[in-house]
């Protein structure tokens, strides 16, 4: 499927992870109360809203890059295989009700796209 390179840049916000150390497994997702999420599964940590800021795929990156939050500071854009393992088709909007996500709403992964591999690009 192929986007428009407005419409995209047009509804895209940052989804940031940290890779987090081993926790008991007791719920898939828990909301640390400090802005974030952990998935007890993969053992990342997510930003648990975004700010609803649209942007294109530098200044998500950069956006990562500055963001402190949970008293973490590394902060990164996912890859394609981190950002689906927070995906639910079952629901709308397509994730855990532990974020705090907007309808409508696309995310950016640091990915390289498989038809531009010099671009990042590829989003949920």
């Amino acid at each position: 499927m192929k986007f428009s390179r407005r419409i995209v840049v047009a509804f895209l916000v940052v989804f940031c992870i940290l890779v987090a150390g081993t926790m008991p497994v007791f719920a898939v997702y828990v909301d640390n109360k400090d802005g974030t999420v952990t998935d007890n599964i993969t053992n990342l940590v997510w930003q648990k809203a975004e700010d609803g800021v649209a942007r294109n795929e530098a200044g998500a990156d950069a956006y990562c890059q500055n963001l402190v939050l949970g008293g973490y500071s590394d902060w990164r854009l996912p890859r394609i295989d981190e950002l689906t393992t927070v995906v639910d088709y079952s629901r709308y909007p397509a994730i855990d009700p532990a974020f705090a996500a907007l309808k409508g709403m696309e995310f950016w992964s640091s990915s390289a796209m498989a038809m531009d591999p010099t671009r990042r690009g590829w989003l949920v």
